[in-house]
């Protein structure tokens, strides 16, 4: 399965740290709300990363580097807004496969 190495990463505990309470059970869908709220929070603690990223490079002098930084935050945003939204279609799609497979042996 393509999306064996996603699924094993969201598997983890560590991955839904402080936000366990929106992790379904593998057979149970994550609702876009859940999967919108998912991708949200979690983009607001990668936009957090310019910001910290702009304090460290003030701090070592090196104040041109200040677009880099900005940069580097707003990439994190689009990349894990991307990242959690197919994590939530890929644990989708496992939980209609778990749901249909349980349907054939009853």
């Amino acid at each position: 399965m393509k999306n064996s190495f996603i699924l094993a990463i969201m598997d983890m505990d560590i991955t839904w740290v402080g936000l366990k309470w929106l992790r379904p059970q593998k057979d149970e869908l994550i609702s876009w709300k859940s999967a919108v709220v998912l991708a949200g929070l979690t983009s607001l603690f990668a936009a957090l990363t310019g910001p910290l990223a702009w304090l460290l490079f003030v701090i070592i002098g090196e104040a041109e580097a200040t677009n880099l930084a900005v940069l580097a935050g707003i990439a994190a945003v689009i990349l894990n807004t991307a990242l959690q939204l197919y994590s939530a279609w890929c644990w989708n799609h496992r939980a209609l496969r778990l749901r249909t497979h349980q349907n054939d042996l009853s």
